[in-house]
């Protein structure tokens, strides 16, 4: 019998500043006093809810949200901003299916902001002596699981002209359309807003565009 094959479809998705703005003003809503979200965490767990949502897991499953975050700025002391080698990081946050898409959207929003905040100084020196302590370090390889999303934002490259190679920045910056797996999502800037590329199951894709509160925050 022949292997069942999976379709994989890669799409781009736009965000306009005003509509980034109503989606942290929507991720907002019923957090406490003294805490507070970034545009990014209220993105990162529009995408968290919507997907998992349209993957349509059972209710009691654990599901991840894992992204790479810059670590130059959280070093101390720390790297400067022009450094253009791998300071990446990766968060994962964890939560119940439930949890995920019946709670608030303020409280998924709130366990991003934690993972971000948790990658301090402290545990990013911990990593790097885990990496030292490896025999093969270079051989480290991470995989998506099902139940998991992966994303990583490139939106502040072309913004703080982090991309030059000697004929000064791009006029533009783009992603390859297939990216290496399913559950992975890429963030680029734009003059107007951002980019998010997604590459999904061909059906779980389908289900995320109809989804009426995934709808109302991207470019039509």
């Amino acid at each position: 019998m022949s292997p069942v094959t999976t379709s994989i479809t890669t799409k781009i998705f736009r965000f306009s500043h005003d509509d980034l703005k109503r989606l942290r003003d929507y991720y907002s809503v019923g957090i406490p006093n003294g805490s507070w979200i970034s545009t990014n965490d209220a993105l990162v767990a529009h995408i968290w809810r919507t997907v998992i949502r349209a993957r349509n897991i059972d209710l009691d499953t654990e599901v991840f949200s894992s992204f790479s975050l810059d670590g130059r700025n959280r070093l101390n002391p720390p790297i400067p901003k022009s450094y253009y080698g791998n300071v990446n990081f990766r968060v994962c946050e964890k939560m119940l299916v439930s949890q995920l898409i019946n709670g608030s959207p303020s409280s998924v929003a709130l366990q991003i902001r934690k993972g971000v905040t948790d990658m301090n100084d402290s545990r990013i020196r911990s990593l790097i002596d885990w990496l030292e302590q490896q025999q093969q370090p270079d051989e480290l390889t991470f995989s998506i699981m099902y139940n998991e999303i992966l994303g990583s934002n490139w939106s502040k490259f072309q913004k703080h002209n982090l991309i030059n190679f000697g004929d000064g920045p791009p006029i533009k910056q783009r992603c390859r359309r297939e990216l290496a797996a399913e559950g992975e999502y890429v963030i680029l800037g734009t003059e107007d807003g951002i980019e998010v590329y997604f590459s999904l199951q061909t059906e779980i894709l389908e289900i995320l565009e109809r989804d009426p509160e995934f709808k109302k925050f991207i470019v039509k």
